[in-house]
């Protein structure tokens, strides 16, 4: 599965649209998300800050809850197992590693 073909997922889509942002501009957020993720965050304030999210306060995180891309545990957030974010954590990671 390539980059492309997570980009038309409607579970992206609808994020984008929420939060009424292009998707090459969420694509960007998600990819600093990515690069500070290790095991997940410990306040919402962490993951908007990762994610360079400039936008109302707890936007990003609400939108990611909404569609199950994330899971709040408490005030630590973490990376839902099979959802959009994880397959596309994954696919970067495996761009990643072959350098």
């Amino acid at each position: 599965m390539g980059e492309l073909s997570l980009l038309r997922r409607p579970s992206f889509l609808k994020v984008c649209d929420n939060l009424d942002m292009p998707r090459s501009h969420m694509l960007g957020h998600l990819r600093f998300m990515f690069d500070l993720e290790d095991a997940g965050f410990d306040s919402e304030a962490s993951l908007e800050s990762a994610a360079e999210w400039e936008g109302d306060t707890g936007a990003l995180v609400k939108a990611l809850i909404a569609e199950h891309w994330i899971e709040q545990d408490g005030s630590r957030l973490t990376v839902a197992h099979n959802s959009f974010l994880s397959d596309l954590f994954d696919y970067w990671t495996l761009c990643d590693s072959k350098g």
